[in-house]
């Protein structure tokens, strides 16, 4: 069964001229997609409609069979999505940040600094822990953004 599939998917920005358009694909757990082309050509905007942070004009996208815009918040907790720009706080450490996101959700804090531990270690940033984000290199704030 695919995980993902996308059946007849459009979207327009002006209502005129189709940034996707009838474009129907299947993606098998598993599987790697590359989306590749030119400026202008569709790919963002086909990711974030994947990610179900744009919605089609038309057609539908399943997550596991079922529709993606209709269980949007249930799928975007089982999915991550990085654009090309990190929301991130500069002058904040790199712990720092973590631990933010892990009190706005709700971990308490002995649990908040073992998982910020586990995720910089997961993500080899465990010797940036104390480092300002605007310190860190491109790479490292994306690795810490996802």
């Amino acid at each position: 069964m695919e995980q993902v599939q996308c059946r007849d998917i459009r979207h327009s920005y002006d209502g005129v001229r189709d940034a996707i358009s009838a474009l129907s694909l299947a993606v098998r757990r598993g599987e790697v997609l590359a989306l590749i082309g030119p400026n202008g050509a569709g790919k963002s905007t086909t990711l974030r409609v994947l990610a179900t942070l744009q919605r089609p004009d038309a057609g539908r996208v399943l997550w596991d069979g079922v529709d993606a815009w209709e269980d949007r918040f249930q799928i975007r907790r089982r999915i991550g999505f990085l654009g090309d720009g990190t929301a991130l706080y500069p002058s904040m450490t790199a712990a720092g940040y973590l631990r933010f996101f892990a009190e706005c959700y709700g971990q308490d804090d002995v649990t908040a600094r073992r998982r910020v531990g586990e995720v910089l270690t997961m993500f080899d940033l465990a010797g940036k822990a104390d480092v300002a984000i605007s310190e860190l290199s491109k790479g490292m704030r994306q690795r810490l953004a996802i």
